[in-house]
């Protein structure tokens, strides 16, 4: 894990801080989410979360705009939460590297203030058939996720330059390393999803939140009914389809990665759980407060496990874990009171 790095990161002259009770949740920044074309004509996400060795960048960015050619390409962190157009130009509302007080534009290598804390990268971009195409695979040592540090890259913007940063060689305090105009950017968002419930059985309602700590996903929120949401545990599951329709049955079955799995605990590990067996919720007086740390599911496509689009179920009955390892169990936990959708947030 990364709790060491995380807890104890210390800058000479910027900040020293210990926060071993404190996990970061990933962050995403999405080049396809502009509005219209004001984030400009780069398609991808990149996901950044802290590792052993520092914050990682990954992901993939591409397209087709004759601004965007193989070769090198300056990739920053900027300072604006909102990377949209203003009257300077596409991508200007990022505003210029983020950096504090004395940094001069440098190389990723540099040490501060040899460099602003947001300059990461050149990535290289390939041609395929007309279409340029970068991968994302870089790990920065210097900058945090965690919210209390000055160097707390989250809600700022990804900048995609047209040419390769020369990471100043001169020194020059008026520098931004020459990598010239913004064909595409993003803003740095947590990784979240949340689930809003429609009655089936019950009048069910509420809304839960999945977001990261560490490697883990936490759900949290209120679920409940003024009547038919009975006091005690009650299955709640990740099931395969994103519909609540027919009494939340289109919902299909509880989600599995790999036809292997069988039912279990939320404790287990695939293939002795399936991937969307999260347990059970506690009712009291009609009223369920939420809070599971869960250890498999994912919440970044393409990943193992990944949940986003699917159906949250919330059952009559509690949810025995299939103690017997019978693999035609679902955990006896019958019928379906509510469901919602897991949508990014």
């Amino acid at each position: 894990m990364f709790r060491n790095f995380y807890a104890c990161f210390r800058f000479p002259d910027y900040e020293t801080f210990c926060q071993n009770d404190v996990l970061p949740e990933k962050y995403v920044c999405d080049f396809n989410t502009g509005d219209d074309a004001s984030s400009g004509s780069l398609d991808g996400a990149v996901y950044i979360a802290a590792t052993d060795s520092g914050v990682s960048f990954s992901g993939s960015i591409s397209s087709a705009d004759e601004v965007w050619d193989a070769g090198y390409h300056g990739f920053h962190v900027h300072a604006n939460a909102s990377p949209l157009n203003n009257e300077a130009g596409q991508c200007k509302g990022a505003g210029g590297h983020f950096g504090l007080a004395g940094q001069i534009h440098g190389a990723p290598t540099d040490s501060y203030p040899d460099r602003h804390v947001g300059d990461i990268a050149n990535i290289f971009a390939t041609d395929s058939d007309g279409i340029r195409t970068a991968p994302v695979d870089v790990t920065d040592a210097k900058v945090s996720l965690n919210p209390a540090s000055v160097l707390f890259i989250g809600n700022k913007s990804i900048v995609v330059h047209a040419n390769i940063d020369d990471h100043n060689p001169t020194d020059d305090p008026s520098s931004t390393g020459a990598a010239g105009s913004r064909p595409g950017c993003c803003t740095i968002k947590p990784v979240r999803y949340t689930c809003d419930f429609v009655g089936a059985g019950a009048d069910l309602s509420g809304q839960i939140t999945f977001k990261y700590e560490g490697d883990q996903v936490r759900v949290t929120g209120t679920i409940s009914a003024p009547s038919g949401f009975e006091d005690g545990q009650h299955g709640f599951h990740v099931h395969a389809n994103a519909a609540t329709s027919n009494s939340c049955k289109d919902a299909g079955g509880h989600f599995k990665w790999n036809d292997d799995e069988i039912h279990g605990a939320s404790t287990d590990t695939p293939p002795n759980r399936h991937a969307g067996d999260l347990g059970n919720i506690d009712v009291v007086g009609g009223v369920a407060e939420v809070n599971i740390l869960d250890h498999v599911v994912s919440l970044i496509p393409g990943e193992d496990y990944f949940i986003g689009d699917r159906a949250i179920v919330v059952h009559m009955m509690h949810d025995d874990a299939n103690p017997t390892n019978d693999p035609s169990s679902t955990g006896a936990a019958g019928a379906r009171l509510g469901c919602c959708i897991l949508n990014q947030a």
